[in-house]
């Protein structure tokens, strides 16, 4: 911990010393905040969000924070910010924004999230950031000290908390939305939810796996989201949770996602609706023939 808060003050320094090193700085903070032992850590994520305001990039703010990357207690600062660097909530945001903040509810789909952040707009008559932060009083958006990395850095800038006023949105966007089909994990496939024809319905194999820190876990996330049916789902605790079925004539697919979620602690996996042991597993077995 101290190499990384020597490593953020040297970095937050070269935010300062022209577009070039700046540039340079931020790409290797957002590496950091990918990185599995500083994922979600508050130094990292305050010091990015430090050069996203810096360089006014509400997009780049934006984008971030759909990665899911930042730390919980900087969400309603850093969606302040984007508020004021004029960037609209993205649908993007809204899954893990509703996980950082525990909201529960059905999980909507994105198509969905998308369509009520628009319908939430016309109601609210100000777009959901903007909306919130017109709750704010003077004071709340005044710019105020900044804790800085660097200890011969003193900064001030604007720090307002979004929080009181945005989540009951939140809450309005989820509980107005259909939930889509299994849009809760329950520990069960269930396959009877799934309509006739549907990718669940016809799986022969389910693999369903959460967050991990290993190193493959983008990879593994990436080929999941290329098979037909994927969900992303949230289970009882708001746990983001990822399914992936497959038909018999797909087990090719299977082995190549099998072999990187396997040993995750999260994985679980079900043949024709029932739940198999780890071990059971592996290629010619009788228990998924």
């Amino acid at each position: 911990m101290a190499f990384l808060n020597l490593y953020l003050a040297n970095l937050e320094v070269r935010l300062f010393e022209g577009a070039q090193w700046q540039q340079l700085a931020q790409v290797e903070l957002t590496r950091l905040s990918r990185a599995a032992p500083w994922r979600q850590a508050r130094s990292v994520s305050r010091t990015l969000l430090l050069s996203f305001w810096l360089a006014q990039d509400g997009a780049g703010l934006a984008a971030w924070l759909a990665e899911d990357t930042a730390a919980p207690d900087v969400w309603p600062m850093a969606l302040g910010l984007q508020a004021l660097l004029q960037t609209p909530l993205s649908a993007d945001q809204i899954i893990p924004l509703l996980r950082v903040w525990r909201i529960p509810g059905a999980l909507p789909a994105p198509n969905t999230i998308a369509q009520r952040i628009t319908t939430l707009a016309t109601v609210l008559e100000a777009e959901p950031l903007q909306y919130a932060l017109a709750y704010l009083d003077e004071p709340a958006r005044a710019a105020k000290a900044w804790r800085t990395q660097h200890r011969d850095l003193k900064l001030e800038l604007p720090q307002p908390d979004l929080r009181a006023a945005l989540e009951p949105v939140l809450r309005e966007l989820i509980a107005a939305v259909a939930p889509v089909p299994l849009a809760v994990a329950t520990g069960e496939p269930a396959t009877q939810a799934e309509p006739a024809g549907g990718d669940l319905a016809k799986a022969h194999m389910i693999v369903e796996f959460g967050h991990s820190r290993s190193d493959i876990f983008e990879y593994a996330l990436r080929q999941a989201k290329k098979q037909p049916g994927f969900q992303q789902l949230m289970d009882e605790n708001l746990h983001v949770i990822y399914r992936v079925p497959f038909r018999r004539n797909e087990m090719r697919r299977f082995w190549g996602l099998w072999d990187c979620v396997q040993t995750w602690t999260s994985t679980r996996v079900y043949c024709q609706g029932q739940e198999l042991q780890k071990w059971q597993v592996y290629p010619y077995s009788q228990f998924i023939s």
